[in-house]
């Protein structure tokens, strides 16, 4: 293909000094770098290169000696500059803003044509080698994520049981919002470019928007994913957590991690968790050194001790239980929340991915929690939204910086709701 340089910075001619062609430039074909695809074209000064890169950089040291001795790289980085799709010249650097900015009719010059633009999810190798001149633009299934683990779990499944339409159901959803973020990248490029003529080398393959499915059979056949123990429904988990936090389909969409040995709590929540064997739900605690599989039978929510002693654990997106709230626990830092309610039974405050619940400071997790024991007051089975205004004066009273292990009744929770907080004491003091 290409002769390798043997130095470890390539020099790139600047082919703007390069008289402009009248004709289009030869095309040579498309290369895989490994996370980027090169388009080369052949003139008589030398060849052109165009790297598209994919969703992964980490190779990107390599991706210029792989081109060896072609003596003009151009970056295309899928964004926008000054009003013109960015294309940078690979000189002795990786081309970041800092280096020279090549212009579209620049390009056009060079080549003698407009050269492909690839929306950001179809810039893969087998797309963009199947792209020829005079040809239109290629189409293709825009995919960020593969959804085929999750369609082949749904295929092991019965048909029309809540795990086979949860299933499908993602996987739709899925493609079709890949199928609009291409769209959405394409008309973004054609709008802030709107003086330039550009031409694009793949469009998205058209993928129908699917109806919803009610909230009820989505996260019953997700739970009926979780509880499977093979490896088809674990890497269905795996794809899902890769595209989303499940906030909207999972029953348990956080995790925490309990230290047992921290507070009486801990302890407490602990004792009751019962060794499990290894369920699909466990794949999604693999990055820690796991020594023992756990499951906490009050909530079924799946659990895993890892080597230091520590319990990583799903936590549920909601508290199954009919009865009421008794108190707030505020122990284990920050972010340990524990729930009583009116049968002694404890419980991890329930939380979604990326809204976790906090006290003791003016943030994010302080005013989730407020928003969160507004809904337990009501409710102590309901789901934390991810949108919320909280009561004022739940917001204070989580803001407040307790002493760690305060336990805080329902009608102290009451009490601040109904009347305002009132602070027990000045902490610039105690």
């Amino acid at each position: 293909m290409f002769r390798r340089r043997t130095t470890p910075e390539p020099t790139t001619v600047d082919p703007r000094t390069w008289p402009a062609l009248i004709e289009p430039a030869p095309y040579e074909g498309a290369y895989d770098l490994g996370g980027a695809t090169a388009q080369v074209w052949s003139r008589s000064e030398g060849r052109v290169a165009i790297v598209h890169p994919g969703r992964s950089m980490s190779e990107w040291r390599t991706w210029r000696e792989e081109l060896g001795d072609v003596e003009a790289v151009v970056y295309s980085s899928g964004g926008i500059w000054a009003s013109t799709p960015e294309l940078r010249l690979w000189t002795d650097h990786f081309p970041d803003h800092n280096e020279p900015l090549i212009r579209w009719e620049e390009i056009t010059h060079v080549l003698g044509f407009a050269p492909p633009l690839f929306p950001a999810n179809l810039r893969t190798f087998d797309i963009i080698k199947r792209w020829q001149p005079d040809q239109g633009p290629v189409s293709a299934l825009a995919r960020d994520i593969d959804v085929a683990p999750v369609l082949i779990a749904a295929a092991t499944c019965e048909p029309d049981t809540p795990a086979h339409r949860a299933l499908t159901q993602f996987a739709a959803e899925a493609l079709w919002r890949d199928y609009k973020y291409a769209q959405s990248d394409i008309a973004e490029l054609i709008d802030a470019c709107k003086h330039h003529d550009l031409a694009w080398g793949a469009n998205p393959y058209p993928v129908p928007e699917p109806g919803e499915l009610d909230e009820t059979t989505t996260r019953a056949g997700w739970l009926d994913v979780l509880e499977r123990n093979d490896d088809t429904a674990a890497a269905a988990l795996q794809t899902m957590r890769s595209w989303t936090s499940g906030d909207g389909t999972m029953p348990y969409a956080a995790f925490t991690s309990v230290d047992p040995r921290q507070n009486q709590w801990a302890a407490e929540w602990f004792a009751r968790l019962e060794p499990s064997s290894w369920k699909a739900a466990h794949v999604l605690f693999e990055e820690w050194p796991i020594q023992q599989y756990l499951v906490d039978p009050a909530s079924g929510a799946v659990a895993a001790e890892d080597s230091r002693k520590i319990i990583r654990t799903l936590v549920p997106a909601a508290i199954p239980t009919m009865a009421s709230l008794d108190s707030v626990i505020l122990s284990g830092g920050d972010t340990g929340v524990w729930i009583r309610d009116t049968d002694g039974q404890l419980w991890i405050a329930p939380e979604l991915a990326g809204d976790g619940v906090a006290w003791g400071y003016g943030g994010g997790g302080p005013f989730t929690l407020a928003v969160t024991l507004g809904r337990l007051l009501d409710d102590m089975a309901s789901r934390p939204q991810l949108h919320g205004k909280p009561n004022p004066g739940l917001h204070e009273l989580c803001q407040f910086p307790w002493p760690d292990g305060t336990v805080l009744s329902r009608r102290d929770l009451e009490a601040a709701r109904d009347n305002g907080f009132t602070p027990p004491f000045d902490p610039e003091t105690a």
